[in-house]
């Protein structure tokens, strides 16, 4: 029986020891990252309509929500090929991007978290009174919280780990070279979903 992990997301070192990159479970995580960032915007988009008196149907806002969980999930897809190939042209000798795609989607699905979480905390903060206007959500959603931030900053040190520790046994190296580089993609990812 394996005793290591069944994800990296905890023991990445460990669980890339024993198991390899598999791409498989890696874009399984994925996939149901992308389900649970479409849950987290369809439910607060609900909850927001239920609360706000001049709000549109539902169902008309259902085509545009659809089409920005898309657009997430093709920004993921080029984040992971993006790190992917840098890794590989950085830390390897160009014949490893297959595995560096692996431990590159581990932790881009760890990314959802940053906007699955922001959205709980969206809904939170409106309150559970009805009949707020739509100017006042507006007012109210149009800046950068603290508690996102806060989020986002530990969910960016979390794949920076994941990063650090799997590029470190996919390219046999010590995890400074490979810990810079996650903290550039994580940490960057990061302040350019804040502009």
């Amino acid at each position: 029986m394996d005793s290591g992990p069944r994800t990296p997301l905890f023991r990445p070192r460990a669980y890339f020891e024993s198991n390899g990159f598999p791409l498989r479970p890696a874009l399984a995580a994925f996939a149901a990252a992308a389900v649970a960032f479409f849950v987290a915007v369809v439910a607060t988009t609900a909850l927001l309509v239920g609360r706000v008196e001049d709000a549109p149907a539902f169902a008309a806002l259902l085509p545009p929500l659809i089409g920005t969980v898309l657009l997430a999930v093709v920004g993921w897809v080029i984040a992971v090929l993006l790190v992917a190939v840098l890794a590989d042209a950085f830390l390897g000798d160009r014949s490893r991007v297959g595995p560096a795609l692996t431990v590159a989607t581990w932790a881009t699905a760890l990314g959802a978290l940053t906007s699955i979480l922001g959205f709980a905390l969206t809904a939170s903060t409106l309150g559970a009174t009805s009949g707020t206007s739509a100017d006042a959500l507006r007012t109210t959603l149009s800046g950068v919280s603290l508690g996102s931030i806060a989020i986002g900053f530990v969910v960016a040190g979390w794949q920076t780990y994941v990063y650090a520790q799997g590029f470190a046994v996919l390219y046999d190296t010590d995890t400074l070279a490979t810990g810079a580089l996650g903290f550039l993609v994580a940490y960057g990812g990061l302040l350019l979903g804040l502009i």
